[in-house]
């Protein structure tokens, strides 16, 4: 295989989001007490691994309507108070919640200096500011969010899209990504090589067939280097 591009998720990859996931649990919980429902914090925990498990493409909204006992009103409401209540987060705190992921202050450079780079999400624009912040941005070639295309992951026109972007072709570019339902599922029907890196919340999904097994997996980002030239050698 000859591999000319990497694409690498935010959430995950790049941006570690064990810290954000905890604080979003509690705010969660929080802004469902105020309407209405008795949902315990323990409750959310246990359904929000239940999202995870359940490959939910959206891990608040389904458990927006657990909580609401599917009242699509009180649903709406609990997702809409979550999402402005994260936008209105400063940007000093933002960096407190997505650090970068460990290893990849060595990783960026070594791939840049090799392959060019495409960093995608479903995020907002608040990625780029803490791109400067953390000092990435340089090793970006294309840093593309779902705003900017007009779908969101796992739409494969997300990726479709991703690809008419960099120029790459199917054959020469690898995703990496945490989810199988985000990031995996919908890359490997497109044909794109895939590299599932095994950590945080995300670790929780089990691929349910063959059809979501990605072609390597990694526990640290440290690992990708070499991976990648597996993959050269195997594909």
């Amino acid at each position: 295989m000859n591999i000319s591009w990497i694409v690498l998720d935010v959430g995950g990859p790049v941006l570690h989001e064990d810290i954000f996931d905890r604080h979003a649990r509690e705010m969660f919980h929080g802004i469902a007490t105020k309407h209405g429902a008795t949902a315990t914090r323990d409750d959310v925990d246990k359904t929000w691994r239940k999202a995870i498990d359940q490959h939910s493409p959206s891990i608040t909204e389904f458990v927006a309507w657990e909580v609401a006992k599917k009242n699509a009103r009180v649903a709406n409401a609990i997702e809409r108070d979550f999402q402005a209540a994260f936008k209105a987060l400063p940007p000093e705190r933002l960096i407190e919640l997505f650090p970068p992921t460990s290893g990849m202050e060595g990783v960026l450079p070594a791939l840049a200096s090799e392959y060019q780079l495409a960093l995608v999400g479903n995020e907002g624009a608040w990625v780029r500011k803490l791109l400067d912040k953390h000092k990435m941005n340089a090793h970006f070639q294309h840093v593309i969010l779902a705003e900017d295309v007009g779908f969101r992951k796992p739409d494969t026109r997300f990726f479709e899209a991703v690809l008419k972007k960099t120029g790459c072709p199917v054959e020469e570019a690898v995703v990496v990504g945490d989810t199988i339902c985000n990031d995996i599922f919908p890359a490997k029907l497109l044909g794109l090589a895939t590299v599932r890196h095994h950590v945080g919340f995300a670790a929780w999904q089990e691929a349910r067939g063959t059809f979501e097994l990605p072609d390597k997996t990694l526990d640290s980002m440290e690992e990708l280097p070499g991976v990648l030239e597996e993959l050269k050698e195997e594909m």
